[in-house]
């Protein structure tokens, strides 16, 4: 694991760092969630698993469908994201040999992200003489590197299968109106899907961009669209609901499958949700099970859902605030925002008064942080401020 020492940097970074960073991020969170700032004709992503073309999605499927039961391998055209996306979720879900694997799905050779021949050719040695299909990515169809791919494999589609039967093994992904693989694949007849105006390459694995390819290969997109769904919509939940009252909804828990070579049918997802009143919480937990309902629905999976008891917030005692700050003085300053931790401590608070205090790091890293480092003195100032509290009446 790399492991990067920033102590020397310390002096140039606004500390606490992440406090530092808060407001900024805040801003940019908002701009994703509702519009605005540079870039925000490219956030499509951001809704995209809840405002998906239920038609083209079919399409999709249906494609997929053919792909698996006429061809043993699928040639996948594109640079950059236009391939990208699907190879790593390929390489996730599948493995990271999927090609070497035995399986009733069709190999898929990713190609055009390079100008090299023996790559092109290597991989027609690899098909051999099996049946194979084809999927060309670009949005314009004028990038240089898949450009070249293509004309190579479509030319070795119709040495073997003729014009008319090559024409039906292509499937161009690309802009819905204009450009120069458009033109192509409406005078030519391949069946198109669309790269959309409002989602980067970088971000297009849910488009079709991605999704051709991961369903070829036999992953469940049904399932990956409705995880998709649930959590985006839970995340505008959660912006929602947080500008009337602090409210933080947490996944640190995924399990699926029992091996490792197959995919799995059921995905378990647990978190936690931490408000600071029974009335957000009932209202957090119905809008939680609204939007998995909805996602479910719309994918057609089913799903359990439990909650239990959940934490309750801290709430420090006045009066012991007060007793602490004419102990410790200057030193014992206020959070500027509730922070929706020490879960623990607040159960204890359930039964007796107290005070829940901050002593920090010392270094700027947060405590639950995979760098976590302390400075040492910060523990002879805990000493103290406990020496300090004992002392006063």
């Amino acid at each position: 694991m790399l492991s990067i020492d920033v102590s020397h940097a310390v002096s140039f970074l606004s500390l606490p760092y992440e406090a530092a960073l808060r407001p900024r991020l805040e801003r940019a969170a908002g701009w994703l969630q509702n519009g605005g700032g540079k870039g925000s004709d490219f956030i499509g992503w951001v809704t995209l698993p809840r405002d998906y073309d239920r038609g083209e999605y079919a399409r999709i499927l249906a494609a997929a469908k053919k792909i698996q039961g006429d061809s043993k391998a699928l040639v996948v055209i594109g640079i950059g994201g236009s391939y990208l996306g699907a190879r790593g979720v390929i390489e996730c879900l599948c493995s990271p040999n999927y090609n070497l694997k035995k399986k009733s799905t069709p190999n898929i050779y990713f190609i055009g992200n390079g100008l090299s021949s023996d790559a092109l050719r290597e991989v027609t040695e690899l098909i051999g003489d099996d049946d194979f299909s084809v999927n060309v990515i670009s949005k314009s169809g004028t990038t240089t590197e898949p450009a070249v791919a293509f004309r190579f494999f479509r030319e070795k589609l119709e040495q073997k299968y003729g014009k008319e039967g090559a024409a039906k093994r292509i499937y161009a992904t690309t802009d819905a109106h204009k450009g120069a693989l458009k033109s192509l694949a409406d005078q030519e007849g391949y069946e198109e899907f669309v790269v959309p105006d409002n989602i980067g390459g970088r971000y297009s694995v849910l488009t079709a961009v991605g999704l051709l390819p991961i369903a070829v290969a036999g992953v469940d997109t049904d399932a990956l669209l409705a995880g998709a769904h649930f959590l985006t919509g839970v995340e505008a939940l959660m912006a929602e609901l947080s500008a009337e009252e602090p409210c933080l909804l947490k996944f640190g828990l995924m399990q699926s499958g029992t091996v490792c070579n197959a995919i799995s049918a059921e995905t378990k997802v647990a978190g936690s949700l931490r408000v600071f009143s029974d009335e957000m919480f009932d209202r957090a937990r119905a809008g939680v099970e609204q939007r998995l309902a909805d996602a479910c629905a719309t994918y057609g999976c089913t799903y359990d859902l439990d909650f239990a008891e959940g934490y309750p917030p801290v709430t420090n005692d006045t009066a012991l605030y007060d007793l602490a700050k004419s102990a410790l003085g200057g030193t014992l300053e206020l959070v500027p925002e509730p922070l929706l931790i020490a879960e623990d401590f607040a159960f204890y608070q359930r039964h007796l008064p107290g005070l829940f205090m901050l002593l920090g790091t010392g270094t700027g890293i947060p405590l639950h942080s995979d760098e976590f480092r302390m400075d040492e003195d910060v523990l002879v100032r805990g000493l103290e401020t406990y020496r300090a509290l004992l002392r006063c009446e």
